[in-house]
């Protein structure tokens, strides 16, 4: 069973009982009645109905009493009648069923020895059968014996293999038991299923109020996932008398945590709740916060689900909380989640706002010695912080003078435990000055610190003066027989300093004794102290005059001032009940707008996840886009880087090119030039050459013509004339 549900059992073994809310004990009869809520609010006592008055023996039981009284008076004559509350036939129905499940035969020796096993762990109405290797048929015969049995408010059956099969065939059997309180189920190997039926049949039971479904250990663990969990919201919602739960390691991931979120926003029951080692994480924790704030949880264990700083940011606003919705949580453990300094400021920040919480658990997580100024904010502001674990916290030395300088201004806080850290006589240094101020700290364990006679003498020095503290755990440190005479003389005398453990030091057995001897006379010196201090104020009372005349003068005097006081009273009543009408109504006002505005951001928040959606989509696409656009650059940059190689290699090729470029051009301007001359001179010719031919062709046409040539000048030498 996980440890902080064990804790969380000592409150519930203050309700178990007979079917509250009431039981009449005679000699030989037990009369219950019937069952209400408000009873199971308050825890067991034994009150004297005025009805039975006159029979000494006949004793009414309320929900004010403590389970440890009830089974002394109520069932001890019951069970002495009925051995531990099963018959030997019973008895034997349940060892045969194990012989099916385990596939063996049934041997009479063996039916002797488990008979006298269930004897031993059937007892104070618990049948504690766990780690039995149970399976489905055992399950089966159980249900049918507690289906018309009332003997017996615990069943303990973790750690075997019932399955599905079998836990569906025990919640049948055991769906309208009306004694059991508490069940334990834990690694069973129950799968969605199982647990889907379970839950479905505890929406309509009316007794079980705690239940542990933790997975605790590797073998068999419980896997209910959201199918599993799915029904969990109506109990939550439908059943007012779960107030234990236990889901540690049960595979619960964002969407089976809604289910759960969904059910806590209308219970106003549950106390207790463990989601250890599951796996959600971001907006479904977010809601699942804000939920949980609107309910009655006493104990919320969220250790191993990795909620890293965007998780601790959320449970830093949940510890905060608002104006209307404060947290009623007293304890809470945030253990191995990866949490650095920056999300435990947030933690601390919350706390500092918080006037509920008692108790953190912050151990396992990387926090540094960064993490010391928000830690000692936290500490100097808040009051209401009794213990707080930092195990494994990597605080060091520089870590530690803070959270010790605001020791010396604190005033709540009882138990500190900050083992493995790495403090070393450095930080056993800063602690013993805080501890030289300190007047409320009663419990200190700075185990596995690394500290030496050197840090451990600064230590012992202040709890010499010290006038608080009760208990020191240096377990694991590096302490010798050498440093154990200071350590002794600085506790001895000490009436308030009982509890010292040095364990895992080098430390002989002489010397443990001796400790052991101090302490246990520092106890009973306390015991002495306490004694005289009482024997002083009964002969003060002794002293005092106590005649009958001035008693009934007194009685008069405190009657007429009851009196006044119920006059007083009435008035007081009525202004109040005014008050409360009018409270009402506001708050009836103030929900109705906070289910508005709840609703108008349920709305804008699925507008959000859409457009969030939208945008990563866009996002993916326009990364797509962005990965191909580099791969083309680094492509064209590798041809690029090609073609400079290339270059480099054509550079000396070219200034050949070049040079023969300007030879050859040389060569040609040179031709190109006598070429011009002699076109020149060839030009002249040809024109001299044209002009003869000319010459000669006019020659010939005369020669030709004569007649023709002689026309043609006597007509040119007319025009001449008349012109």
């Amino acid at each position: 069973m996980n440890k902080s549900f064990q804790l969380s059992l000592k409150k519930l073994d203050q309700i178990i009982g007979i079917p509250p809310p009431s039981v009449y004990t005679k000699k030989n009869s037990i009369h219950t009645g019937c069952i209400s809520l408000s009873n199971l609010a308050n825890s067991f006592t034994i009150q004297k109905k005025s009805g039975y008055a006159r029979n000494k023996s006949s004793t009414l039981i309320t929900p004010n009493t403590s389970y440890s009284k009830l089974r002394k008076f109520s069932f001890e004559s019951l069970f002495n009648k009925a051995g531990n509350g099963l018959s030997q036939e019973e008895k034997s129905q349940i060892y045969q069923a194990k012989c099916k499940d385990l596939i063996i035969p049934p041997v009479l020796q063996l039916e002797r020895r488990f008979i006298d096993y269930l004897d031993r762990v059937i007892h104070s109405r618990t049948i504690n059968l766990s780690d039995n290797r149970l399976g489905p048929i055992t399950a089966e015969v159980l249900g049918k014996i507690l289906k018309k049995n009332s003997n017996f408010s615990k069943l303990e059956l973790s750690k075997n293999m019932l399955g599905d099969k079998g836990i569906i065939a025990l919640i049948r059997q055991i769906k309208d038991n009306r004694s059991l309180v508490h069940i334990s189920i834990g690694n069973n190997d129950i799968r969605a299923d199982g647990a889907n039926e379970f839950f479905k049949l505890l929406a309509a039971n009316e007794s079980i109020i705690s239940v542990d479904f933790s997975s605790a250990d590797g073998l068999n663990k419980n896997r209910l996932g959201m199918i599993g969990i799915a029904p969990l919201r109506e109990v939550l919602m439908y059943n007012p008398f779960i107030r234990f739960l236990d889901l540690a390691d049960s595979q619960i991931g964002n969407d089976a945590i809604m289910f759960i979120t969904e059910g806590l926003r209308e219970n106003r029951t549950l106390e207790y709740l463990n989601l250890a080692n599951n796996s959600f994480s971001g907006r479904a924790f977010k809601e699942f916060l804000q939920s949980a704030a609107l309910s009655e949880l006493c104990e919320l264990n969220l250790s191993g689900n990795r909620l890293a700083n965007e998780g601790a940011e959320f449970v830093g606003e949940f510890l905060a909380g608002t104006t209307f919705i404060r947290t009623k949580l007293k304890i809470l453990d945030v253990s191995n989640n990866d949490i650095t300094y920056k999300g435990s400021s947030k933690i601390f920040s919350g706390i500092t706002q918080n006037i509920s919480l008692i108790t953190l658990s912050i151990e396992n997580n990387p926090l540094s010695e960064n993490a010391g100024n928000g830690l000692s904010y936290c500490l100097e502001e808040n009051n209401t912080l009794q213990t707080i674990n930092l195990s494994s916290c990597q605080l060091r030395e520089a870590g530690i003078i803070k959270l010790c300088d605001a020791l010396t201004k604190n005033r709540s806080l009882k138990t500190l435990i900050i083992k493995h850290n790495s403090l070393k006589d450095q930080g056993a240094f800063f602690i013993s000055e805080a501890l030289s101020m300190n007047t409320s700290l009663l419990n200190l364990d700075i185990s596995y610190n690394q500290i030496t006679k050197v840090g451990a003498t600064h230590l012992f020095t202040s709890i010499k003066r010290n006038i608080s503290l009760y208990s020191l755990i240096l377990t694991g440190n590096m302490l010798k027989d050498d440093f154990c005479q200071f350590m002794i003389d600085c506790i001895r005398h000490k009436s308030n300093f009982q509890v010292l453990k040095v364990n895992e030091n080098q430390i002989t057995t002489r010397f443990l004794k001796q400790i052991a001897q101090v302490l246990e006379k520092n106890k009973n010196l306390y015991r002495d102290i306490v004694a005289q201090t009482l024997k002083r104020e009964i002969g003060e009372m002794a002293k005092r005059d106590f005649s009958t005349e001035k008693i009934h003068q007194a009685i008069d005097e405190k009657k007429r001032e009851r009196f006044e006081m119920s006059k007083r009273l009435e008035v007081h009543k009525r202004t109040v009940e005014d008050i409360r009408a009018n409270l009402e109504a506001k708050m009836v006002e103030i929900h109705e707008e906070y289910m508005s505005v709840h609703r108008i951001k349920e709305k804008v928040s699925e507008e959000l996840g859409i457009a969030e959606y939208d945008l990563a989509m866009e996002k993916q696409r326009y990364e797509r886009r962005i990965g191909k656009i580099n791969s083309d650059i680094i492509g064209i940059n590798q041809e690029i880087e090609n073609l400079q190689s290339k270059k480099m290699l054509l550079i000396p090729a070219n200034k050949r090119l070049r040079t023969a470029f300007n030879t050859e051009h040389t060569a040609l301007k040179d031709e190109k030039l006598l070429i011009d001359k002699h076109y020149k001179y060839s030009f002249s010719s040809y024109k001299a050459l044209k002009k003869k031919l000319s010459e000669l062709r006019v020659e010939r046409e005369k020669l030709r013509h004569p007649d023709w040539f002689k026309d043609k000048k006597i007509l040119e030498d007319e025009a001449s004339v008349i012109s």
